[in-house]
């Protein structure tokens, strides 16, 4: 069911602007085929910003004080999102199809997650949440073989505040 929205401006594009930001996770495997949904920073990028960079979503959905922006990855079931609220991007979640090892190589770079999340979206498929809160990282990953299926972004915030502010959010499938 598609809700009202926010309407996009006509001249949406795909590119993102030249000052957006590569998050953390995703700016280390300079790969080409790299989403600019990693372009959008949390409690900075406007409605607006995400239309120019992304588009028009083939989905939006009101729900709790969230508008949630879904785009498609292209020949998949599998899409990208964005959750706003009051005009600003909240949080986002970066879909991967392709074989990876982002969260392998994040964490050979830091310590270790301050909480995991387990079995996420309850389908005992062995994906679980690993947050790095102060980072504004999570990666649903296969903890043995380091596979990552996505990545969500949100501003830095201890792991306490991440869960009971940032997590309940997630049941927005």
């Amino acid at each position: 069911m598609r809700s009202s929205g926010p309407t996009p401006p006509p001249t949406a594009t795909m590119t993102p602007s030249p000052s957006a930001r590569k998050s953390p996770a995703t700016a280390q495997t300079n790969n080409a085929d790299q989403h600019p949904i990693a372009s959008l920073s949390p409690r900075q990028s406007t409605t607006s910003e995400v239309f120019t960079i992304l588009g028009t979503p083939t989905k939006t959905v009101q729900k709790d004080g969230y508008t949630i922006l879904y785009y498609q990855l292209k020949d998949t079931d599998r899409t990208h999102k964005v959750f706003i609220k009051n005009g600003l991007v909240d949080y986002t979640i970066e879909s991967f199809v392709a074989d990876n090892k982002l969260y392998a190589s994040y964490l050979a770079k830091k310590k270790k997650p301050n909480g995991v999340i387990y079995n996420l979206y309850e389908n005992n498929a062995g994906f679980d949440l690993f947050v790095f809160s102060q980072d504004g990282t999570a990666f649903l990953a296969h903890g043995p073989s380091g596979y990552t299926a996505e990545v969500h972004h949100f501003a830095p915030v201890g792991y306490q505040t991440y869960f009971a502010k940032q997590a309940p959010q997630l049941t927005f499938k």
